[in-house]
């Protein structure tokens, strides 16, 4: 037993006992508060930014695929190794488990004949999970771009961190541990949290456990071992052994897994559905082949030729601003206002808080920092239902005969550069915003146009509405694949295609 806690914590007597039970689960352990004394990793990592443990991970996968040749278990590593740092940390963290999950495909030339053939590298053993290796590290410093942490312990599986455990002393609150600790975690080391599949919390009498993703109130806490109806077990006990054991780790993880399957299939089906939108829209209003164009005649405008009868607006005209309505939250305040609502910064998702100021549907377009596309168009998000949205995104929607969806189409081709003010930080001042000019078609044109689009757009914030309910979803039901009480297929998912 390799038990050496700082001799600084004050919170020794909640890591103790958990190093102690899951050493009995067949986890091994070792205290790495002075990993890098002397100058050199006992862990093998080249410096703290790193948070995979290599040698482990490539000493597992060599196991896992003992024919599968060298440089395909390298390039296996190096894709997941490979920085992601420009995606969120929950982007990241579904590329990664698709990975476990599917394993890690590579393209190496065939020995015998010099063709190029793909193979699947396994990074799990999903179907003998004792023969996976389980390393505890307590106290696993961390460097990211300006600070370094040292979590209280990180849990290893074939060297790479699935597992965070944060411990208080007892005098200090679940909560507190979380806007403490696992908040500023995000913000200083995100790059632990790209392979993050579960997070603990305890102080030694309360314990509690949820994904990445969850917020506070779907953190389950745990008393009971067996039935609900028992009395007297440590909670902190009944976590580790109900959890931390490899056959029910591996479970909890696979059905994880699952739930961002589900997410992600659906988020292919919006992309299909925007792609076959976007399709018909640019071939009647960018090439102009619409029905009857043969019969059209060409004029002159300010963006070049267009069908006769058809304008040049600015944006101004034809959309209505809700930029008034916006409301930036500081990272502390939406710590205290954790939950399901997602919180839009200028290009994407930036957190979940349990107030929304919008509840229809609305399209975002990126004002500062990220606003522009490689393709030289503007970032749009096109949030639906209840949402929260910062002030670095401008708030539009369509006016009189211009839809909202009609005006996504229309931006989502337009080149934004001449638009864009600042080098250091792009910005798309609400002045340059209203000076955009697009094509607006003749009315007798946007009626033959809206039925045909209009079902795949509904169908598509269906489907965007249908991922958030699954992320509240998999939060709350965690707990219960936790405690046996439900099995995956009793939870009311759904596949399909489109």
């Amino acid at each position: 037993m390799n038990i050496m806690l700082n001799p600084n914590s004050e919170d020794q007597l909640v890591e103790l006992p958990v190093i102690q039970i899951l050493e009995t689960l067949g986890w091994q352990h070792r205290n790495c508060f002075d990993e890098f004394e002397g100058g050199q990793s006992h862990l093998g990592r080249e410096n703290k930014s790193e948070v995979v443990l290599k040698d482990r991970l490539r000493s597992a996968m060599e196991t896992l695929n003992p024919k599968t040749p060298t440089l395909a278990i390298d390039l296996a590593i190096e894709e997941l190794t490979r920085y992601r740092m420009s995606l969120s940390i929950m982007e990241a963290n579904r590329q990664i488990y698709q990975l476990l999950k599917d394993g890690v495909k590579v393209t190496v030339q065939d020995a015998e004949t010099d063709a190029e053939i793909v193979q699947v590298v396994k990074v799990v053993n999903w179907t003998q999970p004792e023969q996976n290796d389980l390393f505890l590290v307590s106290q696993f410093w961390v460097s990211g771009d300006l600070y370094t942490r040292c979590p209280n312990g990180v849990g290893f599986v074939n060297g790479l961190p699935l597992l965070l455990f944060e411990f208080e002393n007892i005098i200090q609150n679940l909560q507190t541990d979380y806007n403490d600790s696992i908040t500023d975690y995000k913000d200083t080391i995100p790059q632990l949290f790209w392979y993050n599949a579960l997070i603990l919390f305890s102080n030694g009498e309360d314990s509690c456990i949820s994904s990445l993703t969850a917020s506070k109130e779907y953190y389950a806490e745990w008393k009971h071992i067996g039935n609900e109806g028992e009395t007297g077990v440590v909670s902190l006990d009944t976590l580790l052994e109900r959890v931390c054991i490899p056959e029910r780790l591996l479970d909890i993880i696979e059905n994880f897994i699952l739930y961002n399957a589900l997410i992600d299939n659906n988020t292919r089906r919006i992309r299909i559905l925007e792609e076959m939108a976007q399709t018909i829209y640019q071939e009647w209003f960018i090439h102009f082949r619409f029905p009857g164009h043969e019969n059209v005649k060409m004029v002159d405008s300010e963006l070049g030729k267009i069908p006769e009868n058809w304008e040049v607006k600015k944006l101004v005209d034809v959309s209505v601003n809700h930029n008034h309505k916006r409301k930036p939250l500081s990272k502390a305040q939406r710590t205290q206002m954790q939950g399901h609502f997602p919180y839009y910064g200028s290009a994407n998702v930036l957190d979940y808080v349990n107030v929304y100021q919008f509840d229809d549907n609305y399209l975002l377009l990126g004002g500062d920092g990220t606003v522009v596309t490689e393709e030289g168009n503007p970032v749009l998000q096109r949030p639906c239902g209840k949402f929260w949205v910062s002030d670095h995104a401008h708030v539009l929607t369509g006016r009189d005969i211009i839809s909202t969806d009609f005006l996504y189409m229309c931006l989502s081709n337009v080149e934004i550069s001449p638009y864009i003010t600042g080098s250091a930080q792009p910005e798309i001042t609400q002045v340059n915003l209203n000076q955009i000019l697009i094509i607006i078609p003749s009315r007798d044109i946007l009626d033959r146009f809206y039925p045909i689009v209009n079902d795949i757009f509904q169908l598509s914030r269906n489907l965007i509405q249908r991922n958030q309910k699954l992320v509240e979803t998999r939060d709350l039901f965690l707990p219960k694949l936790i405690s046996d009480r439900t099995d995956i297929c009793d939870l009311d998912v759904e596949v399909s295609e489109v």
